[in-house]
């Protein structure tokens, strides 16, 4: 399979899009990206990993017995060695979301902080969550009413190709170093 696309509504795949999200950053956790881009227009501190029996507290060891957020999932992939960079726009919930992640980084070595980065675009509505061998494209917000409550499409993408295409445009948007 190279491809899976989720249509999602409250009545129908509703779940879905959640749990092939918890996928890709256990997945994330086990084996870290190079680099690991997330971008979109609107991003929340939501849950997004199930840890509330224990089943992957083993990943990493910053990950408590209970639902596990969006930002702390990003600094333990960083702190497992991935390259993270988070994109939103310029709204001001998203700045809530850079300051939640940065409130989180103190709690990490200075080699992990500088692993990961938060930055906001003027105008970004691409959605994407991009590592070495997957693409999760589409309508989906990285928030709870994108993930769990309005209808969506997102499409994960594991071909090759595709993948690397949209590595070279992301390298583009969004740099590694600091703007």
């Amino acid at each position: 399979m190279t491809s899976r696309r989720i249509r999602k509504s409250s009545r129908y795949c509703e779940t879905h899009a959640a749990e092939l999200l918890q996928g890709l950053l256990v997945a994330e956790l086990i084996a870290p990206s190079q680099t690991l881009w997330l971008a979109s227009g609107w991003v929340s501190d939501i849950p997004v990993i199930d840890n509330s029996v224990g089943a992957f507290s083993g990943l990493a060891t910053r990950l408590p017995v209970r639902q596990i957020r969006l930002a702390e999932v990003l600094a333990a992939i960083a702190e497992a060695g991935a390259e993270v960079v988070v994109v939103a726009n310029e709204e001001d919930h998203n700045l809530a979301f850079g300051q939640r992640l940065e409130s989180i980084l103190t709690n990490f070595s200075l080699e992990t902080r500088k692993r990961i980065a938060f930055r906001q675009k003027p105008n970004l509505h691409a959605k994407g969550l991009l590592g070495d061998d997957f693409y999760l494209t589409g309508s989906m917000n990285f928030t709870f009413n994108g993930i769990h409550v309005l209808e969506e499409e997102v499409t994960l993408q594991t071909d090759a190709q595709i993948v690397s295409r949209a590595k070279v445009d992301f390298t583009e948007l969004f740099p590694l170093e600091t703007p």
